[in-house]
């Protein structure tokens, strides 16, 4: 009895083990992957209330030296809404967030100190003046208060001391699920060692998987709640989207580990059972 309750605890710990470094590995993949990080911008760009303010602050950049009457902000608005939606602006956003996630992640990998001072931003000008082009040729009788070319127009994605504590946290997440590895296959080779019957000893993996697996996806499925949860009242469905999107991709690999360990499981229960009828 003693040695099926080791085995248990054992098997309870390699589970969570492994639950905790699927979950680690996935947040650090993608944090660092430049494709994903790109996805999870497009899907913020998708929301309406996000083009509507986007298109909002680059009128604003256009119009600052030279206010317009309400009659014409509104068209232009509405029209820069239209632009910020459509698909040559949705690939400009991509590739500008791109540009500015490859250094971002050089940054965050790299041990050289960072100037708190100093900010990542991304530059929007070049799609600013796409925008103020088709403004200029829709509202003629705006010409003249808007400018011939647009002022120079970023946003900040992370300033230095953020940097310097985004940075901390990859370190320690990137050490983390190395250790996690190293640990879960420390006990999951225990368990096969510790098993003597050979169901047991295909089935006790499996099991583990299976249930770190279904761990796992238990949490990916909550991750837009709790990110609706943390976001302001007014973006809080975008908060949600964002989730959503964000955790897809550790749903997706739950699914397809808790699909194997459970094929696993009723491959060796099957194989077992014919072992026993043969004996009999």
């Amino acid at each position: 009895m003693p040695r099926r309750l080791f085995i248990i605890a054992v098997g309870l710990i390699a589970t969570l083990s492994f639950a905790l470094g699927l979950t680690t590995n996935w947040a650090y993949s993608e944090a660092l992957n430049t494709s994903k990080f790109v996805q999870t911008a497009d899907t913020i760009l998708d929301d309406p209330l996000v083009q509507e303010e986007l298109a909002t602050t680059i009128v604003d950049s256009l119009v600052q030296d030279s206010p317009l009457p309400q009659i014409l902000l509104a068209p232009l608005t509405k029209t820069a809404s239209t632009i910020v939606a459509s698909p040559t602006f949705q690939t400009f956003w991509s590739d500008a967030i791109r540009e500015i996630h490859q250094p971002l992640v050089t940054q965050l990998q790299s041990d050289t100190p960072i100037d708190k001072t100093a900010a990542l931003r991304v530059d929007l000008t070049e799609m600013v003046n796409a925008v103020l082009a088709d403004l200029r040729t829709q509202f003629p009788r705006a010409a003249g208060v808007l400018p011939t070319t647009a002022p120079l127009v970023e946003f900040e994605l992370i300033d230095g001391e953020n940097l310097e504590s985004a940075r901390q946290i990859v370190g320690t997440v990137n050490i983390l699920r190395w250790i996690l590895a190293i640990i879960t296959v420390a006990l999951l080779s225990l368990l096969t060692f510790m098993s003597r019957r050979s169901g047991h000893l295909t089935r006790t993996p499996a099991i583990v998987v299976s249930a770190g697996a279904l761990i796992a996806l238990i949490t990916a499925s909550a991750i837009p709640s709790v990110a609706q949860s943390f976001a302001d009242s007014e973006y809080a469905q975008t908060a949600r989207t964002v989730g959503t999107s964000v955790a897809s991709s550790l749903q997706t690999q739950a699914i397809v580990l808790l699909v194997i360990g459970l094929g696993f499981i009723g491959g060796a229960t099957l194989l077992q059972r014919r072992r026993q009828s043969l004996t009999q």
